[in-house]
C-alpha cells in the first residue's frame, strides 16, 4: 500500500505537538475511512447481488435445457 499523504511524515508529526491541526487532521482521515468503508460496503453488497444473479440465471438455462431434452 502507498502512503499519499501530502506532507512528509516527519512534518505531520510535527503538528502532533500543535494540538489543533493535528486534530483536525485525524478527524479529516477518519471521515474519509468511514466515507470508504461505506463505498466498500456498497461495493461488496453489489458483488454479492451479481454473483446470486448469475447463480439464479445458471440455474434458469440448466433447468430450461433439461425441459428441452
Amino acid at each position: 500500500m502507498h502512503n499519499n499523504d501530502a506532507q512528509p511524515h516527519d512534518e505531520a508529526l510535527d503538528q502532533g505537538a500543535q494540538g489543533e491541526p493535528a486534530t483536525s487532521e485525524l478527524a479529516r482521515w477518519q471521515a474519509r475511512v468511514a466515507e470508504l468503508e461505506t463505498s466498500n460496503a456498497e461495493l461488496h453488497e453489489g458483488i454479492l447481488r451479481e454473483k446470486a444473479e448469475i447463480e439464479n440465471q445458471r440455474r434458469r438455462l440448466h433447468r430450461d435445457l433439461e425441459q428441452a431434452r
